[in-house]
């Protein structure tokens, strides 16, 4: 085992093999660390480190952001493929902070972080972890004499007692935490105490049976946190998620579920989860083929005004002319409105616009002068983003004519959206 005990993953501490999680476990402890000036675990011996990244999680220093708290918490999850699928994940998330947080104040600096939390809380990446029951050494009384009979078998009963409870304790968290199918588990503990020579034996079993009931049909998760219905569903059910970006509902929310509400429960099921998207300004990326002839003007397209538009000179002789950009199957959409710029010369022009992925259509529409027409498309795993125009009426030759592409906007997740705004060739 070699590493620094403080920044040290917790499956590091129990002999398995480092792993790019293991990394991000160790930066999400010296982003802690850069929060607050200390790690979440200073003071104690290495032994006493490395078992408290294993069983109790940081305790929240004063000042933290919930939005930054997250990030750590994300990072310190306790198993390996609940922590973020990558550092530039992680890089994407903290870059989309930057400005929210800008104003926030500094948390002061600690010299001793506050008291670990005991891995009991359940969740994704915890396991609760129930205390032995407590080691009971023979007492003597007086000056040497033995406890009476009595007492002992009564302190024995008493440790029976607590055992049982300890037992009984788990087992309703269980039914709590985990609504499985309607089944009946029993457990018995049984204790041999064995007295002085030629005493009987006296032997105690306690028995406990818990009854735990599994709804019959799926839930209605829509609407509610991925947290909560994943909660609310038994542990033998697989949870898939897909990520959508989505600019109306809250971010983590269930938008839809497959089975639908009300269908059978089965072993799996399929969420999909709105997730606010990353916006980059298709006037903000490097183009590898073709150009415009304006970019990052202003445009006004049937009375209405549109920032961060694109746009290119044109008239009714335009043979069919293209954009490209390599868009490195970064984005999910691409959102705009298309039109002629209403300043234009020519109020008989009409022009088509097309719009292909990796050669693949589409977008294809008439733009014609004095018309707002919208473009979301879809474009996941597309590299090649291709814009293609051409005149299809119009008067023979006006100058400043502008095909524009308003507020133009390729929108992504976190974690894979490229790291730079420019694009290559």
């Amino acid at each position: 085992m070699v590493g620094t005990p403080q920044y040290m993953a917790p499956e590091l501490g129990s002999g398995q093999e480092a792993t790019p999680a293991s990394d991000l476990y160790s930066l999400g402890i010296v982003l802690y660390e850069l929060c607050c000036g200390v790690t979440p675990f200073a003071g104690r011996s290495m032994l006493a480190v490395i078992r408290l990244h294993e069983n109790a999680l940081p305790g929240r220093p004063a000042g933290i952001p919930d939005q930054l708290w997250d990030v750590i918490t994300w990072l310190t999850a306790k198993e390996p493929g609940d922590r973020p699928s990558s550092a530039q994940q992680v890089s994407a998330v903290l870059d989309a902070l930057v400005l929210e947080l800008i104003n926030v104040p500094l948390a002061l600096p600690i010299s001793t972080p506050p008291a670990p939390v005991p891995r009991q809380a359940p969740g994704p990446g915890t396991e609760t972890v129930l205390a032995p029951p407590p080691i009971v050494t023979p007492h003597h009384v007086g000056r040497g004499g033995p406890v009476p009979q009595r007492k002992r078998r009564r302190g024995r009963v008493a440790i029976i007692v607590l055992a049982v409870l300890l037992v009984l304790g788990a087992i309703g968290w269980y039914a709590v935490r985990s609504p499985a199918t309607t089944s009946t588990a029993a457990t018995s503990t049984s204790t041999t105490t064995t007295t002085t020579a030629g005493s009987p034996t006296t032997t105690t079993t306690v028995s406990q049976t818990t009854t735990v009931t599994k709804p019959a049909t799926m839930p209605d998760f829509v609407g509610k946190t991925l947290t909560a219905a994943q909660d609310s569903l038994p542990t033998t059910v697989k949870v898939n998620t897909v990520d959508q970006v989505n600019a109306t509902a809250a971010d983590g929310t269930v938008i839809a579920q497959d089975p639908k509400a009300g269908d059978p429960l089965g072993d799996a099921i399929t969420l999909t989860v709105a997730r606010q998207a990353v916006v980059a300004y298709l006037d903000s990326l490097r183009v590898a083929t073709g150009g415009w002839s304006e970019s990052g003007r202003s445009a006004t397209i049937a009375g209405t005004g549109y920032l961060h538009a694109v746009g290119e000179n044109v008239d009714a002789r335009t043979s069919p002319s293209s954009v490209e950009y390599n868009i490195s199957k970064g984005f999910r959409r691409l959102t705009a409105t298309a039109g002629i710029d209403d300043n234009s010369g020519d109020s008989t022009l009409k022009m088509q616009l097309e719009i292909f992925g990796d050669g693949r259509e589409l977008f294809n529409k008439p733009i014609p002068f004095g018309a707002q027409v919208p473009v979301d498309i879809d474009i996941s795993g597309v590299l090649r983003l291709k814009i293609q125009y051409e005149a299809v009426s119009g008067r023979s030759c006006c100058a400043a004519n502008y095909l524009v592409l308003g507020t133009a906007e390729l929108l992504g997740l976190p974690g894979e959206v490229p790291t730079t705004s420019a694009t290559t060739g």
